[in-house]
């Protein structure tokens, strides 16, 4: 937590600086899936009084993060976050334009509206981002399949694997995702190993 203000600071200084955004984007998706969703998994999920006030806290933590994310793609890009709030297809001829230097921002944006569905599968406005995030991860493996330890490779798994057929899931699909992303880390990521469990 103090490092994610200490970089929050830093960007106050040099608003457009990507590496501290990326960081940022990084440091908030983190502290919001490892620890706080950790604290939320100890409580029963019958105990909703315990639990709503930390889901809307985790929630604002992903927004943040996409927020920062949002910045880094916008240095170079801007608007993206217009687009990515507009029509499905004004985004996916956007990401088209992006290329390897947005890969931190644009990663960061999926995984913090990835980690929102997750978060709040019951929220309609969550769900609609689906075809959001599918698009965005679907153009980091194009541009770089390694990034964060294939993590868009192993989000795409877990999207499809958490999700029945008839809600356009692929279990299969999810499995082989997450397989592949085990493979290009040579199992060393542990997280994949948590996640494909």
């Amino acid at each position: 937590a103090g490092n994610i203000k200490l970089v929050e600071g830093l960007i106050l200084s040099a608003p457009d600086n990507r590496l501290f955004l990326a960081q940022a984007a990084e440091g908030l998706c983190a502290y919001g899936f490892l620890f706080l969703e950790d604290d939320l998994e100890a409580i029963a999920p019958s105990d909703q009084e315990r639990r709503a006030p930390l889901v809307t806290r985790i929630s604002g933590f992903y927004r943040r993060c996409q927020a920062y994310a949002v910045r880094h793609v916008e240095v170079r890009r801007p608007g993206f976050g217009r687009t990515l709030g507009g029509p499905l297809a004004a985004l996916e001829a956007a990401l088209r334009d992006l290329d390897r230097e947005d890969v931190p921002g644009l990663f960061w944006v999926g995984f913090a509206l990835a980690a929102n569905l997750n978060l709040n599968r019951d929220d309609v406005a969550a769900i609609a981002d689906l075809g959001r995030i599918e698009s965005i991860f679907n153009r980091v493996l194009a541009l770089d399949e390694l990034y964060f330890y294939a993590g868009a490779r192993m989000t795409l798994g877990a999207l499809q694997a958490s999700r029945s057929r008839m809600v356009g899931g692929d279990p299969e699909q999810g499995r082989r995702e997450i397989e592949r992303a085990l493979q290009l880390t040579s199992g060393k990521f542990l997280m994949h190993k948590v996640m494909f469990a």
